[in-house]
């Protein structure tokens, strides 16, 4: 069995390039071509069903990426035991990483990451009201 192992930051790292690929070698198509998978994982797919429980509109300009990997102990896999993650986008400028250690799936990750971004839409609304 072959692993890949990746560590949140790498993860992280990836998804910031992403979004700045505007100055790098990305092809804009591709760049569009993913941000559009995201933002059907979180309006119809893996993440919607958080997104349903938190009341938030598919509109949002919201992109998601959940995931699962094994589950590993003092260097010991077990692959009967899952790790899942979250990757969450607002407005292609903020981004939030959830990791769950001992997950069943995404599902829990994916809750507590749209939490926080719910969290964060509604300090940026009130700050853009508190302007006028």
């Amino acid at each position: 069995m072959y692993i890949l192992k990746a560590y949140p930051v790498d993860i992280i790292q990836s998804y910031v390039k992403l979004l700045a690929s505007k100055n790098t070698k990305t092809p804009w198509e591709v760049q569009d071509i993913i941000l559009d998978g995201m933002h059907q994982s979180y309006s119809y797919g893996t993440a919607s069903k958080s997104r349903a429980k938190l009341k938030l509109s598919p509109l949002l300009p919201i992109y998601t990426k959940t995931g699962t990997g094994v589950f590993a102990e003092n260097g010991n896999i077990d692959i009967r035991r899952t790790n899942g993650f979250f990757v969450g986008v607002y407005n292609l400028e903020y981004l939030v990483f959830v990791g769950a250690k001992d997950a069943t799936g995404s599902g829990q990750a994916s809750y507590i990451g749209l939490t926080v971004l719910t969290n964060f839409i509604r300090v940026k609304e009130k700050e853009e009201e508190d302007k006028l």
